[in-house]
Formats: structure tokens, sequence, C-alpha cells
């Protein structure tokens, strides 16, 4: 409920609407693409998001 107040509250005297919605919007769709970044660098080294590394075979 935190974060849903945090981006959704709009306080007027601060800054316009306008300028307000456009750094929530581009701050959420940040957000997530950095999420999804992060995440297929993951999967990418061998690292799980349900089972963690991959073990490796030592020689």
């Amino acid at each position: 409920a935190a974060f849903a107040n945090k981006v959704t509250y709009y306080r007027a005297d601060d800054v316009p609407f306008t300028v307000w919605l456009t750094m929530s919007l581009c701050g959420l769709v940040a957000t997530c693409a950095l999420g999804v970044a992060e995440i297929r660098a993951l999967s990418r080294r061998g690292v799980s998001l349900r089972n963690g590394p991959e073990p490796t075979i030592a020689a």
C-alpha cells in the first residue's frame, strides 16, 4: 500500500501534474526495464530464480 501511495499520490503545490505524471511513468518504465535486464543477465550466467545457480563440477 505504501508503494502504491508513493506512485499515485500527487500534490498540486509541488509540481505541475504533467511533469509529475511524466516523471512517475518514466521511473516506473525504467525500473521494469532494469529488472528485466537483470533477470536476463542472471539467466545467461546460469542463475535461476527458483533454484539458484547451477552447480559446477570441480576438476
